[in-house]
């Protein structure tokens, strides 16, 4: 007779928690090539866009505390 295998370690605490067994058992891959493409592409413009505005407040506030002497 064979005897089950002991289920240990995270295995077995994320098998309680409903996660199905054949979720567990997958292998991480990566994408393919054009999605790989896609999202190095998306997040490199993405994170130029975001730096920009992050610029542009800095630059916008460094102009109001020039001129803020006028407005009092």
């Amino acid at each position: 007779m064979d005897k089950p295998a002991t289920k240990s370690g995270i295995r077995a605490a994320l098998e309680y928690t409903g996660i199905p067994q054949s979720w567990l058992s997958a292998r991480p891959r990566l994408p393919s090539r054009n999605w790989l493409i896609f999202i190095t592409l998306t997040s490199s413009v993405l994170s130029y866009y975001t730096y920009d505005r992050h610029q542009a407040r800095k630059i916008r506030a460094s102009y109001i505390d020039r001129v803020k002497h006028f407005s009092e």
